[in-house]
């Protein structure tokens, strides 16, 4: 799910199907746009600098 302001940024990149997603949640946090945060089954996805806390 994500939260907040929707931008017109846009993020390129590759990974294996295979891989484990928390891969791709660091991938989308080394981007220093993107934070996220996981509630379950959820992840939350949210741009830095947003009024709610990452976790």
């Amino acid at each position: 799910m994500y939260e907040g302001a929707v931008s017109d940024e846009k993020f390129y990149g590759g990974i294996s199907r295979y891989e484990n997603v928390s891969e791709v949640l660091k991938a989308l946090a080394s981007t220093n746009s993107i934070g996220f945060r996981i509630e379950g089954k959820t992840i939350y996805v949210q741009p830095k600098g947003s009024t709610n806390k990452m976790k």
